[in-house]
């Protein structure tokens, strides 16, 4: 398996390979190369891909896409909220700012989440879920819930 990161101009930054257990990593950048080879990180890459294989983690994310769509676009209408977005299990809630201090209504949203036993993240306005794999039908309701309970409480 062979991997790029690249830059917006699509020129590689680094790649990686992995083969058998051993992974090579290769840094580009301006007048740098560097490569590494890692027997330790190739064995972890491995057991990584045959425990998601064997757990089928993809296949049981795949399943729990479509609710987690529902849940997530029924707070479509809900207070403050002005956008909903996601692909697979991946979701944005994008907030309307609060006239001159931006950013702050989803601060005080990841603060009320997390006294609720919930953690998002927040970018600017806008609440970002991106829950584990194995996450569960009633965790899914209950990351929602919460956050549709703590938007009623924000200014």
């Amino acid at each position: 398996m062979v991997s790029r990161l690249a830059t917006a101009s699509e020129k590689p930054i680094c790649t990686f390979e992995t083969k058998l257990t051993v992974i090579s990593f290769r840094i580009c950048g301006p007048g740098r190369f560097r490569k590494f080879n890692s027997k330790e990180a190739g064995a972890a890459a491995v057991a990584t891909q045959k425990l998601f294989a064997e757990e089928k983690l993809f296949e049981r994310a795949r399943s729990m896409e479509p609710h987690f769509e529902a849940a997530l676009h029924s707070l479509r209408g809900a207070r403050h909220v002005i956008d909903i977005r996601n692909i697979g299990l991946v979701g944005g809630v994008e907030l309307e700012p609060r006239a001159g201090a931006p950013g702050r209504r989803a601060v005080d949203a990841h603060i009320k989440c997390f006294e609720a036993g919930v953690l998002v993240r927040f970018t600017a306005d806008i609440l970002a879920l991106s829950p584990p794999l194995i996450i569960e039908r009633a965790q899914i309701e209950r990351i929602v819930e919460t956050i549709r309970t703590v938007l009623k409480t924000l200014e």
